[in-house]
């Protein structure tokens, strides 16, 4: 990662143990262990409604701003 302040950049290397993904699993895997359906954190409600904000992006497309424009 590269960090830039008032006295220039500086690359920095930053290990981690796990992916992106981790956390959501591991809530996942812990509902799931629960007998859960569905998450406090992210209700079935809001991922629909992402779902549906996601398939009218797809479907119209957003302009891309490039390093170009």
């Amino acid at each position: 990662m590269t960090v830039s302040s008032g006295h220039g950049k500086e690359t920095v290397e930053i290990p981690y143990d796990h992916d992106d993904f981790y956390s959501q699993i591991c809530h996942f895997t812990d509902l799931l262990k629960e007998g859960k359906t569905e998450s406090p954190i992210m209700p079935q409600g809001a991922s629909l409604r992402i779902a549906g904000i996601l398939d009218v992006v797809r479907e119209y497309g957003l302009p891309c701003q490039t390093k170009d424009t």
